[in-house]
């Protein structure tokens, strides 16, 4: 009786690390994917002299910014004089 029990509990262990493991995949994935387009942007942005942002910090915030998304469009002010 005992021995069954522990195989049971084996068994379950077992199947329970395997479905974590497969549910990890898609993240994993997206992981990789991110990490892609941030060395790629960061090189990118890099190589822009003219860029203003200035330091590694600057240079990684914006990359992050653009791997994740952010879309700024320019807001123009009419002067008044």
């Amino acid at each position: 009786m005992r021995g069954s029990i522990q195989n049971t509990s084996i068994g379950i262990i077992v199947l329970g690390i395997g479905w974590i493991a497969i549910e990890l995949i898609p993240i994993s994935r997206q992981a990789s994917h991110w990490n892609k387009c941030f060395k790629t942007h960061k090189q990118w942005l890099e190589s822009i002299a003219s860029l203003p942002v200035k330091g590694e910090q600057g240079i990684n915030a914006m990359s992050v910014a653009m791997c994740n998304g952010a879309v700024y469009e320019p807001k123009f002010s009419p002067k008044n004089n």
